[in-house]
């Protein structure tokens, strides 16, 4: 099977090159004030070697990126998350729905948005038997029902 070309736009060049992927650690200022150090994927243009940020790798260098900044603060990492909610058995729109938070939420936490701590925190109680049940008791208060392993439309597992 051939070896896939990557190519990305050069400004230096003017135009679409190819590049090698390289690994570069650097110190990145997250929310103003939290300084998180990290090694992230860049591509170097092979006709003149400048750095280029290609697009595919924005969404992996912004989880590696966030779910350091994370765990530098104390917060559920994305995989934490993923990993909780499918202990549970529900799609991203069921634990959204279950900790009473946006739809899409949980998709974007898991993709590697920063999650609000009030969010964080629920998620972690969901994590813990005793007040996952406890707050099933109170989803039910307010016409809430959770149903384990029902399907919900176009979600990610």
């Amino acid at each position: 099977m051939p070896k896939e070309i990557k190519t990305a736009l050069c400004e230096d060049c003017d135009d679409e090159v190819t590049y090698k992927v390289i690994k570069r650690k650097g110190l990145h200022m997250i929310g103003g004030n939290v300084p998180v150090e990290v090694e992230l994927n860049y591509g170097i243009c092979d006709r003149c070697g400048r750095l280029l940020n290609p697009a595919e790798f924005n969404i992996s260098n912004d989880i590696i990126l966030y779910d350091e900044y994370r765990r530098i603060v104390g917060l559920l990492t994305s995989e934490d998350i993923k990993r909780i909610r499918n202990k549970r058995g529900m799609s991203q729109v069921e634990l959204a729905r279950f900790i009473h938070c946006g739809e899409k939420n949980i998709a974007r936490y898991e993709r590697g948005t920063v999650q609000d701590p009030v969010f964080d925190y629920l998620i972690r109680l969901v994590d813990d038997d005793k007040m996952f049940e406890i707050m099933k008791k109170l989803n039910e208060k307010v016409n809430y029902h959770y149903e384990p392993n029902k399907k919900e439309p176009s979600q990610s597992q």
